[in-house]
């Protein structure tokens, strides 16, 4: 499990930062299909977007609707519960967690 403790996360097999305060996900022992930097996570406010900067794509996954293509580059804001497919060889699961800041 990661937590996103940063306004912009960055996740593929060999990610990058694309800003100073960005955070890295490391996919490691996943194929060529899933890019370098494949995938960035936004926190904006009490809501999570999802931006695709793949070369072979994102699917959304909400439970009980289906599967939704990301055009790339285009920010989508996602739900808890929804499933982040990366070019059909990973998924990622997005959940809440309650956390206390003291």
């Amino acid at each position: 499990m990661h937590r996103l403790h940063r306004p912009v996360t960055v996740v593929g097999r060999e990610p990058r930062a694309t800003r100073p305060d960005a955070a890295l996900i490391l996919l490691p022992g996943v194929g060529n299909r899933v890019s370098r930097c494949h995938l960035e996570l936004w926190v904006r406010e009490w809501t999570l977007e999802v931006v695709d900067v793949s070369t072979l794509g994102t699917q959304v996954v909400v439970p009980e609707i289906g599967a939704t293509r990301l055009e790339r580059n285009r920010p989508v804001r996602i739900a808890p519960g929804s499933e982040l497919d990366l070019a059909g060889e990973v998924a990622l699961r997005v959940e809440a967690v309650d956390e206390v800041v003291s």
